[in-house]
C-alpha cells in the first residue's frame, strides 16, 4: 500500500465486502456519522493487516481517527532497470517492509434541508513505509446524501483540492479528485439494491469491471447479509449486531491471489 493509496482506504467491513455500507443503518453516517469505535482485522492479499478507529460525534461537527498497520509488504526490482518488465526482465523481491499509517479527519455538517445533506471534511495522515521513509500531508473531500426513504443517493469528490503527500526523502505526490457515486433502492422489504461508479481525471478512463459495483443486501434489525460484484471481483459480507455492539465479516475473491478476508468489531457509544 502507498500513500495515494492511503487516502482513500477504506476501515469498513461492509465497505470491503459489498460497498452496501453507505446506506445501511442511516444512510447520511458517512455525512454525520455516529459516535463509536472500531477494531479489525485483514488477512489474505497482505496477512496481517491491523487496522482501528474512532468517531466523536457533537451534532454538526464530528471527529474521526483511524490508524492502520499491513503486513509484509513486498519490495520488488526489475534486474535490468533500463528495460520494461518483459520475461525475461522479471521484478525480483528485494525486501519486505511494514506500512503504517494514521489519518484525522473533521467533518462539517453545511447546509440541511429536507432529504439533502451535504457536508466537507478534512483530512490529514500520516504515514510510513518501513525504513524507506515518511510521508505527511492532507486534503479535502466534500458529499451530498440524498434519502427518500425506499431510494437513496450519495456524491462524494475526494481530494477535490488535490491532495498532496511529500516525503521525508523530497518526493511529492497528488492524489487528483475522484468522483464516488452511489445510489440505493429497496426493491422489497428489507431487500437493498445498490449500485455505484468511481471516476478520477487521472487518465485512466472508467472500466464498469474495475470502477463500479453492484450489490444486494438483506437488512434486518440483528443480523445483515451482503453480497456484491465489485472491482470486477465477488465480494460477500455478514453482520451481526447485539445491543451496542456489531460483528462484521467479510470476503473478496481475487484470480491471482484466492480469497482475502475482513473482520471488525465495533461499539456505538
Amino acid at each position: 500500500m502507498f500513500a495515494l493509496e492511503f487516502l482513500n482506504f477504506v476501515y469498513d467491513v461492509q465497505e470491503f465486502s459489498s460497498k452496501t455500507g453507505v446506506f445501511t443503518e442511516n444512510p447520511y453516517s458517512v455525512v454525520k456519522p455516529e459516535r463509536g469505535f472500531t477494531v479489525g482485522f485483514s488477512s489474505g492479499i497482505i496477512p496481517g493487516d491491523i487496522y482501528g478507529g474512532g468517531i466523536f460525534n457533537g451534532g454538526k461537527v464530528a471527529i474521526e481517527f483511524v490508524g492502520y498497520r499491513s503486513g509484509d509488504i513486498l519490495i520488488t526490482q526489475l534486474p535490468d532497470t533500463t528495460k520494461e518488465p518483459s520475461a525475461d526482465n522479471q521484478p525480483e523481491v528485494v525486501d519486505r517492509v511494514n506500512f503504517t499509517a494514521g489519518k484525522l479527519s473533521l467533518r462539517m455538517e453545511m447546509f440541511y434541508r429536507g432529504p439533502f445533506k451535504a457536508g466537507l471534511k478534512s483530512n490529514v495522515i500520516y504515514s510510513r513505509l518501513g525504513s524507506y521513509g515518511w510521508g505527511a500531508g492532507g486534503g479535502f473531500d466534500i458529499y451530498s446524501s440524498l434519502d427518500l426513504k425506499r431510494t437513496m443517493g450519495y456524491l462524494e469528490i475526494k481530494n477535490a483540492l488535490t491532495s498532496p503527500i511529500i516525503w521525508s526523502t523530497g518526493y511529492k505526490e497528488f492524489a487528483l479528485p475522484t468522483a464516488d457515486l452511489r445510489f440505493g433502492v429497496y426493491i422489497s422489504g428489507n431487500l437493498l439494491l445498490s449500485s455505484g461508479v468511481l471516476y478520477s481525471p487521472d487518465g485512466r478512463g472508467v472500466k464498469l469491471a474495475r470502477d463500479g459495483y453492484v450489490s444486494l443486501a438483506i437488512i434486518t434489525r440483528y443480523a445483515s447479509l451482503y453480497g456484491g460484484f465489485v472491482e470486477g471481483f465477488p465480494r460477500i459480507g455478514f453482520k451481526v449486531k447485539y445491543r451496542n455492539y456489531t460483528l462484521g465479516i467479510g470476503s473478496s475473491y481475487h484470480t491471482d491471489f484466492g480469497f482475502s478476508f475482513r473482520g471488525d468489531v465495533s461499539l456505538k457509544l
